[in-house]
C-alpha cells in the first residue's frame, strides 16, 4: 500500500487547489496501534514545492497527468483536486495488513463501487453492523497474490488486507472503539508545514534486514518533513533506551554528516548538509534541519546538468529533443503503481 500514497502524494504537484489542510487525527488510529505514516496531501499541493521541482522535469508530466485523467475517468476522483491526505497505520511491525486511510473532497461512493462491481465481478462482499465490505483478488506481484477488503464511510475509502481491520477501522471513524492516548507519542501534534510524518513506537519489536542495535534501542521514533516560510525542513527524534544510546546515535548521525560535508560537490551542497543540527537531551536525540527552497532547487538543477537531465529553455531535457528522455521513464514508473495498488480493483482498465 505504501506504492500509493507516495505516488499520489507525487502526482498532487501538477494542479493547484484550494483544499484546507488536513493533519493526523489521532482518534483514527487504535489504542494498540504501533506506527502511522500521514501525508497530508492539500499542505503538499500549498507548498508549492513539487510544482517546482515538476519544472525541473517537464518531459515527464505528460505520462503524470495521463494517467490522472484515466483515474478520473474510472472512478470520478481527481487525485490533485480531491484526495486530501492519506493515513497508514498498523497494530504490528511484521506483516503487511495495515490499514490504509483516503480521505476525498466529496467522495461519490456509489460509482466507486460500481467500478469495483464492473472490474472486479467476483468480488464478495459481506455485511458488518450495516457496513459493507468489498474483498477481491490482487494479481500477483512483488508480494504474490492476496486479498484486499474495502469500504467507504463518509468521505473517506478504508484498505487493508485484513477484513477485520477494515470494520475495527469503520469503528473508529464511527467514534467506537479505542484510541490510542492523549500522551502518545504517536498523538503529538505536528508543526506547522508539515507535509509528511512517520511515527512509531515499541521499536524494540523490529527486526530489520541489517540488524541494527540502535533500532532495537529505541522506545519512539518521529520523522516529519514539510515547507514554511519559503524553506524546507526535517524534525527527527528519537527516545533510546538509556542517555549512553542517545549519544551513540548522536555520534553515528553526525559521522554521516561529516563524510557527506566532504563529499558534497560544491558549496551550496555542502552549506545543505552543514545545516543538519544534532543534539541530546537525556535519552533523546533530536534531528533539525532546514534549508531555503532556492538552495535546494539550485542544488538539483546543478546535479541534472551535470548529469545533462536538466530542463532547457523549451521546456525539454537537455540531450532530448524529442522529450522522450530517461525523466519520462521515471515519472511513468511513478504514475503506474497507482493503477496496481489496492485500489486496483476500482481503477483499472480491461
Amino acid at each position: 500500500m505504501n506504492r500509493l500514497w507516495i505516488t499520489i502524494s507525487i502526482l498532487m504537484a501538477l494542479t493547484s487547489s484550494g483544499a484546507v489542510a488536513a493533519p493526523l487525527d489521532p482518534s483514527r488510529l487504535p489504542a494498540d496501534a504501533k506506527w502511522v505514516i500521514h501525508f497530508d496531501m492539500a499542505a503538499l499541493q500549498a507548498s508549492g514545492l513539487l510544482e517546482d521541482v515538476g519544472g525541473l522535469f517537464p518531459a515527464g508530466l505528460e505520462p503524470a497527468r495521463a494517467q490522472l485523467q484515466k483515474i478520473e475517468d474510472n472512478i470520478g476522483i481527481d487525485p490533485t483536486r480531491d484526495v486530501l491526505n492519506v493515513t497508514v497505520y498498523d497494530t504490528r511491525f511484521a506483516g503487511k495488513d495495515g490499514v490504509m486511510l483516503i480521505d476525498v473532497n466529496d467522495l461519490d461512493a456509489g460509482r466507486l463501487i460500481e467500478q469495483l462491481k464492473e472490474r472486479r465481478p467476483d468480488h464478495l462482499a459481506s455485511v458488518h453492523e450495516g457496513q459493507t465490505i468489498y474483498s477481491w483478488t490482487m494479481e500477483r506481484g512483488r508480494d504474490g497474490e492476496h486479498v484486499i477488503s474495502g469500504t467507504t464511510y463518509r468521505n473517506t475509502i478504508v484498505l487493508s488486507r485484513s477484513k477485520t481491520h477494515v470494520t475495527d477501522a469503520i469503528g473508529l471513524l464511527a467514534g467506537r472503539g479505542r484510541t490510542i492516548a492523549a500522551d502518545s507519542p504517536l498523538a503529538r501534534k505536528a508543526g506547522s508545514g508539515t507535509i509528511a510524518l512517520g511515527r512509531a513506537v515499541g521499536m524494540d519489536e523490529v527486526k530489520t534486514p541489517f540488524n541494527s542495535q540502535i533500532i532495537r534501542e529505541a522506545r519512539s521514533l518521529s520523522v516529519a518533513a514539510g515547507s514554511a516560510d519559503d524553506e524546507l525542513f526535517f524534525e527527527g527524534a528519537m527516545v533510546a533506551s538509556s542517555p549512553d544510546v542517545a549519544k551513540q546515535c548522536r555520534a553515528v548521525v553526525e559521522g554521516f554528516r561529516g563524510i557527506a560535508a566532504l563529499n558534497a560537490p560544491d558549496e551550496t551542497a555542502r552549506r545543505l548538509v552543514s545545516a543538519l543540527m544534532i543534539s541530546t537531551e537525556g535519552a533523546t536525540v533530536t534531528a533539525q534541519w532546514r534549508a531555503s527552497r532556492d538552495d535546494i532547487l539550485s542544488a538539483i538543477k546543478s546535479q541534472l546538468n551535470k548529469r545533462g537531465r536538466g530542463a532547457n529553455k523549451s521546456g525539454q531535457t537537455t540531450n532530448d529533443p524529442a522529450g522522450a528522455s530517461s525523466n519520462t521513464h521515471s515519472n511513468t514508473q511513478f504514475a503506474k503503481p497507482i493503477s496496481a495498488g489496492p485500489l486496483k480493483g476500482f481503477a483499472d482498465r480491461r
